[in-house]
């Protein structure tokens, strides 16, 4: 199912490569970026603030796994 949907994807960009950018374009030109900027900050505070907890069992991991999938970086 998902290969059916980046298929689609696939055929719509290669027809019409300007379909994507012009519909971001769209949706993003009506976002108040105040708005979206105190939405930003409240949600990512109050995200920080409830994985606080588990933080310490989680971030190791979670940033081992990302050096493996920059390129050039070893994860230790």
């Amino acid at each position: 199912m998902f290969n059916t949907f980046l298929g689609l994807f696939n055929t719509v960009h290669e027809k019409k490569p300007d379909f994507f950018p012009r519909l971001l374009e769209n949706l993003f030109m009506n976002i108040d970026p105040v708005a979206l900027k105190e939405a930003t900050a409240w949600v990512l505070k109050d995200v920080t603030e409830g994985l606080k907890p588990l933080a310490a069992e989680v971030m190791p991991v979670l940033l081992d796994g990302l050096r493996e999938l920059y390129p050039g970086e070893q994860a230790s």
